[in-house]
């Protein structure tokens, strides 16, 4: 009867969460693009604008896909780690900027400056995703606030921590004339997204941002100005964290908490699902729809097996480390195209 009564109640909380994962699981407009957005940008991918108006699959460098997820890897490890890329400037914003205490205060990040990279010195920012308490507040603190460069509503949380860093790349009087690439994971992945559009705005020269099970960041009037930005957001096949905060309906803003308010939470970016062992699916929209069931089914199967700490491990970027490698072993891998419906 305990049994029973332990496999219910486990399968009524993952029907809520659910529910609060699905929101409206509606698409937005084509990505279609002419052209990339004026700007000056190191690298775009192959066929990622249209001059026939027809989408088509990018060919996203999946070597440069590996590196963002080694780089974005490397930022929840040790100093010593980091520094045996070369040149490297390792920093923490918060209020324990010095990172005397890590497992409550901090969001680490670091810069690899490449001065051998072929066609000259480049920059790398890798920033750590959720690692502390700290961290785990600055998650919920979704709430959203007018950013007042980008005019878009965002993440508040994401923001503050995007500010500090924005502040700490100024100080080091970047960016400059030499390109700039950026990457993340997680919370990591959310403030990339922010930094990079940023970064657009100065006119810094721009890689393509690839970030690793991102959270949603951007309300829905982020989609028109920045649509065709080169940004790919990687996903592990049952990751449900790229499906929150819920993307809901805007209501009004009677209650500031609700994730409606000032617009629906979305997505903008390409979609690179992997699944391990080489297998890959690749999308020009996010389809809340499609992988939001896919991770409630393998919730409801993992709730009956009482599986769920595992099902949580796909989330981590040693899982993410380890879905890219095939990417590296097989640089002209192609993955699956799903077209927009």
């Amino acid at each position: 009867m305990k049994t029973m009564v332990h496999r219910g109640l486990n399968q009524a909380c993952v029907m809520l969460l659910a529910l609060s994962l699905l929101g409206c699981a509606s698409l937005p407009p084509s990505r279609i693009c002419s052209s990339v957005p004026p700007g000056a940008f190191a690298a775009v991918p192959a066929d990622w604008c249209s001059t026939d108006g027809k989408e088509r699959m990018p060919a996203v460098d999946n070597v440069g896909v590996a590196l963002a997820a080694k780089l974005s890897y490397l930022a929840y490890q040790p100093d010593d780690q980091i520094q045996a890329l070369g040149e490297v400037t390792i920093g923490e914003v918060g209020p324990d900027p010095q990172g005397e205490f890590p497992r409550l205060f901090g969001t680490r990040y670091f810069i690899w400056h490449d001065l051998t990279a072929p066609g000259g010195p480049r920059h790398y920012l890798s920033i750590r995703g959720t690692a502390n308490f700290e961290n785990i507040f600055e998650d919920a603190n979704y709430p959203k606030i007018l950013d007042p460069v980008l005019k878009i509503y965002v993440h508040r949380g994401y923001y503050q921590i995007a500010a500090e860093i924005l502040d700490r790349l100024h100080a080091l009087q970047l960016p400059g004339a030499e390109p700039v690439w950026v990457t993340g994971h997680s919370l990591g992945g959310g403030v990339a997204l922010l930094v990079y559009l940023h970064l657009y705005h100065e006119g810094a020269t721009l890689g393509p941002l690839y970030t690793f099970g991102q959270p949603r960041t951007v309300a829905v009037d982020a989609w028109e100005p920045y649509r065709c930005l080169p940004i790919v957001r990687v996903v592990n096949y049952g990751d449900f964290v790229p499906l929150v905060p819920p993307t809901l309906k805007d209501k009004g803003c009677d209650q500031p908490l609700d994730p409606g308010c000032h617009g629906s939470f979305i997505q903008i970016g390409d979609e690179l699902l992997l699944s391990g062992y080489g297998n890959c699916q690749y999308r020009t929209y996010h389809d809340p729809g499609a992988i939001g069931y896919d991770v409630v089914r393998i919730l409801l199967e993992d709730a009956q097996h009482h599986e769920l700490k595992q099902y949580l491990l796909v989330h981590l970027q040693d899982a993410y480390l380890a879905n890219t490698r095939p990417l590296v072993d097989n640089p002209g891998l192609r993955c699956v195209y799903h077209p927009r419906p």
